[in-house]
């Protein structure tokens, strides 16, 4: 699955887009306007501060490892949450997923997951000879 988070070159535009506009219309009030420029330049100051601040927040956030991608679920043994007869819900990793089924799974079952589509799982039960 390709990631659909904003990369930091893109990031750094809209902090460019963003700033630069707020920064021609202070310069627009300093200039049509006649508000002394000794208010306009620490207000710019504080606009770049704030958007630097913002702009490395994403940046370190988007360098994190992903907590689970989908490539992390096929491995995992689960809980039915429900009865799964075609579709239904299970408990992987304390979380509650969607799941699909092609055999009737009964409430409370350990399920395998086999594969993801989207944000449903595709499971089947686990055989008692299946190790943990």
């Amino acid at each position: 699955m390709k990631s659909t988070l904003p990369s930091r070159h893109n990031i750094m535009a809209r902090f460019v887009v963003t700033y630069g506009l707020y920064i021609a219309v202070l310069l627009a009030l300093w200039a049509y306007v006649q508000i002394e420029f000794v208010y306009i330049v620490p207000v710019i100051a504080v606009l770049c501060a704030v958007g630097y601040y913002s702009y490395r927040t994403n940046v370190s956030i988007l360098a994190r490892a992903p907590k689970m991608s989908s490539d992390d679920f096929a491995p995992y043994i689960g809980i039915a949450r429900t009865d799964i007869e075609d579709t239904g819900t299970v408990r992987i990793r304390g979380e509650l997923w969607n799941a699909r089924s092609e055999t009737r799974i009964p409430n409370g079952s350990e399920v395998v997951v086999e594969d993801v589509e989207g944000l449903t799982l595709l499971v089947r039960e686990k055989a008692p000879t299946e190790g943990a």
